[in-house]
């Protein structure tokens, strides 16, 4: 592993409920540095966002969870640590299909698009003390060698796009050197080029498409994304509105 810290403190587990909870157990009980890294081959009760399932075929994908400390984070600021990881997953997975053509994107808040297909997702846990983030788990599911999912009809993996498998333990040491490199940016106070790139990354960005929230389905535009993570949308022949996680969809 060729990064500072993370990945340095590493959990192999044959099978969990779910990386997430198993992190946030072992930081409870004061046994974790920054950066450790908690990998499994089968994961039983992955968490996505909204209580979403996670479908991963053992042995198969990156089912992995890593643990930051960003104290230096105002609690305000917490979404800074979605739009850094989404970057780290988007370039990790742009590396791997360089030579397709295949243009990767990020569809708020932070799931990973390759085209119109998922290939991963993203769950950010983090721990509050005061008015910054003691802690942060940030899990991570990422489509690798899997090549049919059963109950994910959006889902898709990088072997499938790429038309080739891929070595796990290279593409987990890539996305760990990725992440690292996002975060220690974060940290040196590049949160406005952070956003720029997570802003021009941004799936359907400024393109005509249709939402769905509280039963209305209308057409507008993605414009944004506000630092707290809302929605920035302006719909036909109105004004820009905002809309967090549980008050608007999009109609796929």
């Amino acid at each position: 592993m060729e990064t500072l810290f993370i990945g340095r403190q590493r959990f192999t587990l044959d099978e969990t409920a779910s990386t997430n909870t198993f992190a946030l157990d072992l930081l409870h009980n004061g046994k974790l540095k920054e950066g450790a890294l908690v990998v499994t081959h089968k994961q039983t009760q992955g968490r996505g966002q909204q209580k979403n399932s996670w479908e991963s075929e053992p042995g198969k994908n990156l089912t992995l969870s890593i643990v930051l400390f960003p104290a230096f984070l105002a609690v305000s600021d917490q979404f800074a640590l979605a739009r850094i990881t989404s970057l780290a997953v988007a370039a990790m997975a742009e590396e791997l299909l360089k030579d397709s053509g295949i243009q990767i994107k990020i569809k708020w808040p932070n799931d990973i698009y390759a085209g119109n297909k998922k290939i991963a997702g993203i769950l950010i846990e983090n721990v509050l003390r005061d008015h910054t983030i003691g802690a942060t788990v940030v899990g991570i599911g990422l489509n690798i060698n899997q090549l049919s999912f059963q109950s994910a009809p959006q889902a898709i993996s990088l072997a499938t796009l790429a038309g080739k498998e891929f070595d796990l333990t290279y593409c987990e040491e890539m996305l760990c050197g990725y992440l690292e490199a996002f975060y220690l940016k974060l940290r040196a106070g590049k949160q406005q080029t952070i956003e720029t790139d997570y802003h021009n990354k941004l799936y359907r960005l400024n393109e005509l498409h249709g939402f769905i929230s509280e039963g209305e389905l209308f057409q507008a535009k993605i414009t944004g994304v506000s630092d707290q993570g809302k929605l920035k949308i302006n719909r036909s022949g109105g004004n820009e509105v905002q809309y967090d996680l549980k008050q608007i969809a999009f109609v796929i």
